[in-house]
């Protein structure tokens, strides 16, 4: 549907759990209940029972009915142009001016403000803030964690770091599915680090994740293909023995000493023992 006057043209396509906004304009963004959307996106909404979506901007507006598990809700949206400058990007923007002046007790309630509907850098500003108490007495840790967990849930994969070894140390309060979750967040981002870790949770199991060797092993050859030297190495012990893969000298020696030329301890080690 086009506006008369401005022949902005904004499409609703829905399904029962999504929905995707489409425009004319290639700057069009839209805010569903705060958090910000490119135009094209699909965006998750809760299913089932039908509602209203209203969505106003300069004027310009849409009603569509929409699908949400609650009888009557209305479904915030608002779109906008890139080239205006949403409140809530504007809140952060002012938060951050002030947190580079070092003015951290002023920058936090605009930050959390603009963290409250889901601004990622904001919400990742807030537990920075917290974790190092800046402008407090002291750090905040159990309020960091919080809200790196949830910068993890807008699938920041350094916030899913954070939060998953909080949790694999027992300084944070979840179950194992929870933390595997955060730690594949990173995997996918091709963290050689992290998917190394997982094929070691693979492999020897945490707390109510059971052993898995051929998952571990998926994921070790994964990281050894990020280039991570431990991997290499140990995927080439695998090679060697021919632990969940078939023996092979040569795959394992190619592998050893791929972690070897790194200055991989282990492996300059069996390097040298192999060649005396």
């Amino acid at each position: 549907m086009a506006n008369k006057n401005t022949d902005f043209l904004l499409e609703i396509k829905a399904k029962p759990s999504t929905v995707v906004f489409s425009s004319n304009r290639i700057d069009a963004m839209f805010a569903v209940d705060d958090k910000i959307y490119p135009a094209d996106e699909e965006i998750l909404i809760k299913p089932f029972q039908e509602y209203i979506a209203s969505s106003s901007s300069q004027g310009q507006s849409e009603e569509k009915k929409l699908f949400s598990s609650i009888p009557g809700e209305k479904l915030k949206i608002d779109f906008f142009f890139a080239t205006n400058i949403h409140p809530k990007q504007k809140q952060y923007d002012e938060g951050m001016k002030l947190f580079n002046e070092k003015k951290y007790k002023e920058a936090l309630p605009l930050l959390l403000s603009a963290a409250e509907a889901k601004h990622p850098d904001a919400v990742l500003q807030v537990a920075y803030i917290y974790e190092k108490g800046l402008g407090m007495w002291f750090s905040d840790n159990k309020k960091a964690l919080q809200w790196y967990w949830k910068a993890a849930e807008l699938n920041d994969p350094d916030a899913a770091i954070k939060i998953a070894n909080a949790i694999y140390n027992g300084d944070y309060e979840a179950n194992a599915k929870q933390m595997l979750d955060f730690y594949l967040l990173a995997v996918k981002n091709n963290n050689p680090e992290i998917t190394y870790k997982v094929a070691l949770i693979y492999k020897n199991g945490f707390r109510d994740i059971n052993p898995d060797d051929e998952k571990a092993l998926q994921y070790l050859q994964k990281a050894a293909g990020l280039g991570l030297p431990e991997a290499m190495y140990d995927l080439g012990i695998r090679y060697e023995k021919g632990q969940g893969v078939p023996f092979n000298s040569k795959t394992s020696l190619f592998w050893i000493k791929k972690a070897a030329d790194q200055g991989y301890g282990q492996a300059v080690k069996y390097w040298k023992q192999l060649n005396q």
